[in-house]
Formats: structure tokens, C-alpha cells, sequence
């Protein structure tokens, strides 16, 4: 009788503990969860956080005049001791001390105990975010919350600086939370920016079982040609990729030119330019070395993160540049396994996800120039990142040009035309052309709420079907916003732009019409 009782207590006890297990599931109400990846600090980075020691380190907090001020005396010493090295003397220990709190060990561990923002369970925990308004993840988030329920979904941030594989265990626990908490047996991906490469991580860790639908949101394919060219001493300050950057961010609402842009015209125009540009790449050039051994390798080149965005054609050169074979042994193994087992591996960790049921798209945009201080600043981009690495390989004409006349896409795909209607983007080829659409003047993961781009991307993450650039007349694949994406039309072919000394002699004017109204403006 004791044995049969205590038999009876046994099971009794390992149902009652298995109730909160099934307690925990909800019944599948057809409605599939979204996990949304994030990109590179989304949220700022901070040092010990939850103590009294709470600093915030990246972006760092630092005091601005100061800052001017200690440039200042370091360009005045440089030009009075006809000596880069006096600048370097201030800027570079001023710059060490702002960026060392967020370095790595030599084995591309974290050297202090940094971290961000999680949110590990779906949005209904975390209204602020829920109902969050504005561009970006978080318009996208809200849009999700609209169409699904903050229950069902999920935001994935991450420390930006880790491997991508160490991140893609956490972003499995979230998977398999969203899975347990919809009672749905798979999750639809968003991957923003540089979760693009913390997705690919977790497919070649834990394979596509659990995804239903997979969207790249101007992810990071194949590297960055920002990270790239730093990473191999392509630092350059270009004069149309200065102009053109201020351009982008200056000019008015209807496409008027804002007034650093027509001074800079104006400056270029008169000669003044040019000889200042120079002046500032002679400075960088002289200074490369000290910025490499006394800056970059201490602080950002022991970061396996910043090593997931370096693309297949300079990664050996800037590992064997930047890195200690002996030192670094570890770290050199950590971002080994991600370059060659997950970024050249994309096409076929992707074509394998479709083999098995998964429906994959791209978003890539374009004709938003990057910041001016790297070579490949004249690559077609969406203000942060290039064209041809988020959508896997597009050729494109530099910005503000067109691809030759009489251009030929590079891969014949069974007669289909994959140029833009501006001639501007030649799709064919991209790791899946037939997967990739483009928005011209669509900023960096420019998910404005309640935006044509928000839906288009709902289109794509909700469809039963696989989706290509042919399958929906009202989905083309190349697509142009007047608005940053709050409403997109079908791109035409672009109007032809002034240029030579007939656009120059309106600059000028425009310059000079914009200064005696600021001046009578001034007067009033």
C-alpha cells in the first residue's frame, strides 16, 4: 500500500509541477509572432549598469566647447610647428579616453562590464515602446503592435560590440519564448540594419525550423564598405561627397538647397575648397598610424561585432593589418567562424531556408550618401549604409551619375530586365535578384509609422507565398519616395540635372541670393 501511495504522490507531484509549463502556452490564434532584430545601438551602451557607477559610454557624453576649443589649439600647434603630430598630441589621448570604456580584450571579450537595453518579452510588457511614433525599428514596432497585438510582438536589441554568434543564442531564447507565449510553432523575422548579420548567425547555429517569414530591412549581406575602408586606411574627405552629404541633409522639404550647401558651392566655385580638403587628407594621412596603433586597435579592432560588418574582399588584409596572430588567437577564431561559416555562406544558408519552406525578401534603398569619410562615399546607399551590401550585391553607378550608356546588366536572367528605370541600379548580380527591391530616397530602415514602407514590409512578412519582384504589378522592384517613405510610387526614369559651368555660375547665384537675404533678414 505504501509503495502504490507513494507511486500516486509521485505523479500527483509532476503534474501539479508541470501546470505552469502548460499554463504558459496560449492557443494558436492564427496570428504569427514577430521578432523584430534591431541594428547597431539603437539604445546607448552603459557601463555598470543598475549601480551608482551608471555611465552612459557609447554613444559618450562629452563636453562640446571643450572639445572645439582643444581642436582648435591642436590645429594652431600643428600649423605653427609645421607638425601633424601637435594635433594628434590633443585629439588622439581626448578620443582614447572617450572610447576606451566600451574596448575589448585581446581576445574579443568585453573589457569592462558594458551593456544596453533588452526586452525579452513581447511589447505588451513595454507600452512606451508599444506605442512608440516616429521612424526607424520603432515605427515599425508600432505598426507590428497595430497589426498583431504588442503580445505578439518582440524586439531583439543587442550588444552591438559581441560576436554575432555568442548574440544568436539570446535571440534563440526569444524565438523560442514568442513560440511558447502565441502557441504558433514559428516566428516571422524582421532584421534591421545589423541584425541582418545577428539572423544569418542564428540560422547557421540553429537552422530555419522555427521561421515562417524572413525580411531584411536594409540588413547588413555583405559587409560594410564604411567598416571596410577604415578597416584598410581608405580614409579620405572627398569634395562631391562632402557637398552631396550636406546636400541630404540640408535641403529644404521641396528639394531647395539649404544654405551650407550653396556656401559650400560657392566655396568650391572660387577655389577656396579644394586646397582645405587637401589640407585635411595631408592631416589624416600624416596621422593614420598614431589613430591605428594609439585609437583603433586598443579600442574598436578587438570588437568581433565591427568585424561582422568587414566585407570578403579586405577582410584577410585588414585582419593580417590590425591584428596579432598570438595576441589575438581567440578573437581571430571567433571572427574567423562567423566570415566563413555565416557571411560567405549567405546564398546558401538562404537557399536552403527556401528549400525548406522559408520565405526570404530584401530591402535595400538608395541614392542617400553616406558620411563623407571614406573612399567608397560615392556608392549608392541609404545614408548609412551602402546598396550594394544590404541587397547582396547590386552593381551601381556612383551617386548623382548613371550606369554608361548602352549598359548591359551583367547576368542574362531568362530575358528580365533587373535596371533600374533611372538607370541608375543593375540588380542581376545580387545573391537573389528576383528577391530584392529598392526604394530610391528611402533613408536607413526608414520605417516611418503608418507609412507606405511600413506596409509594403508587412506585404512581404505576412504573405503565404513566396514573394518575388514579378509576382504583384502593384510591387515592383524599384520603388521612390518624396517623403522618406511615407507614401512610394513606382520609380520612372529621372530628369536630367544641371551640371559643368552652367550649374556651377547657379550656384553661385543662389549662394549669393541666399547671403543678402540672411543679411536683410538680419537688418529687419
Amino acid at each position: 500500500m505504501k509503495k502504490i501511495l507513494s507511486v500516486i504522490l509521485a505523479i500527483l507531484i509532476a503534474t501539479l509541477g508541470a501546470v505552469p509549463a502548460f499554463a504558459a502556452v496560449v492557443t494558436d490564434d492564427g496570428k504569427t509572432p514577430l521578432i523584430v532584430v534591431s541594428g547597431m545601438n539603437v539604445f546607448p551602451l552603459y557601463k555598470d549598469k543598475g549601480t551608482p557607477n551608471e555611465q552612459q559610454v557609447f554613444l559618450p557624453k562629452f563636453d562640446v566647447p571643450t572639445l572645439v576649443f582643444k581642436g582648435i589649439y591642436g590645429a594652431a600647434s600643428a600649423a605653427v610647428y609645421q607638425d601633424w603630430n601637435k594635433l594628434g598630441d590633443v585629439l588622439i589621448p581626448t578620443a582614447y579616453s572617450l572610447f576606451e570604456p566600451i574596448a575589448f580584450n585581446a581576445d574579443g571579450t568585453s573589457k569592462y562590464n558594458v551593456t544596453t537595453d533588452t526586452f525579452p518579452a513581447s511589447l505588451a510588457n513595454y507600452p512606451d515602446m508599444a506605442n512608440s511614433t516616429g521612424g526607424g525599428e520603432r515605427g515599425l514596432l508600432h505598426t507590428a503592435c497595430d497589426k498583431l497585438g504588442a503580445d505578439h510582438v518582440y524586439y531583439f536589441n543587442y550588444d552591438w560590440r559581441e560576436d554575432p554568434m555568442k548574440n544568436a543564442v539570446d535571440l534563440n531564447t526569444m524565438i523560442e519564448r514568442a513560440k511558447t507565449e502565441s502557441g504558433c510553432g514559428k516566428v516571422d523575422i524582421a532584421a534591421c540594419s545589423l541584425g541582418g548579420a545577428q539572423t544569418m548567425a542564428y540560422i547557421e547555429k540553429y537552422g530555419t525550423g522555427s521561421i515562417e517569414n524572413l525580411v531584411f530591412v536594409t540588413g547588413v549581406l555583405e559587409g560594410t564598405y564604411i567598416a571596410s575602408d577604415l578597416m584598410t586606411h581608405k580614409i579620405k574627405v572627398d569634395k562631391e561627397a562632402l557637398i552631396r552629404y550636406i546636400d541630404s541633409k540640408t535641403k529644404a522639404a521641396d528639394g531647395t538647397q539649404g544654405t551650407f550647401t550653396q556656401i559650400l558651392e560657392l566655396l568650391d566655385c572660387l577655389g577656396i575648397l579644394s586646397p582645405v580638403l587637401n589640407l585635411t587628407n595631408n592631416g589624416i594621412d600624416a596621422l593614420y598610424e598614431r589613430l591605428s596603433n594609439e585609437l583603433v586597435k586598443n579600442n574598436f579592432c578587438t570588437m568581433p561585432g565591427i568585424w561582422a560588418a568587414v566585407r570578403n574582399d579586405v577582410y584577410e588584409q585588414a585582419k593580417n593589418e590590425l591584428l596579432d596572430k598570438t595576441a589575438n588567437t581567440e578573437l581571430i577564431k571567433k571572427i574567423d567562424y562567423f566570415h566563413y561559416q555565416v557571411r560567405l555562406r549567405t546564398k546558401e544558408l538562404l537557399q536552403d531556408a527556401m528549400d525548406k519552406g522559408v520565405r526570404v525578401a530584401i530591402c535595400s534603398n538608395y541614392n542617400s550618401p553616406p558620411v563623407p569619410i571614406f573612399a567608397s562615399a560615392d556608392q549608392h546607399g541609404d545614408s548609412v549604409l551602402d546598396t550594394c551590401c544590404t541587397s547582396g550585391g547590386a552593381t551601381s553607378a556612383p551617386i548623382g551619375k548613371t550606369l554608361p550608356a548602352g549598359y548591359v546588366q551583367q547576368k542574362y536572367l531568362g530575358g528580365k530586365d533587373y535596371i533600374s528605370p533611372d538607370n541608375v541600379i543593375d540588380a542581376s548580380p545580387c545573391l537573389f535578384p528576383e528577391l530584392v527591391w529598392f526604394f530610391k530616397d528611402v533613408g536607413h530602415v526608414g520605417c516611418t509609422y503608418n507609412s507606405d514602407y511600413n506596409e509594403f514590409i508587412f506585404w512581404l512578412l505576412e504573405t503565404k507565398t513566396q514573394q518575388t519582384v514579378w509576382t504583384d504589378a502593384l510591387h515592383p522592384q524599384f520603388m521612390a519616395s518624396d517623403d522618406k517613405g511615407k507614401t512610394l510610387y513606382a520609380l520612372k526614369e529621372a530628369p536630367p540635372q544641371l551640371s559643368g559651368l552652367f550649374g556651377c555660375l547657379i550656384s553661385v547665384f543662389n549662394a549669393f541670393s541666399t547671403i543678402i537675404k540672411t543679411l536683410s533678414s538680419l537688418a529687419v
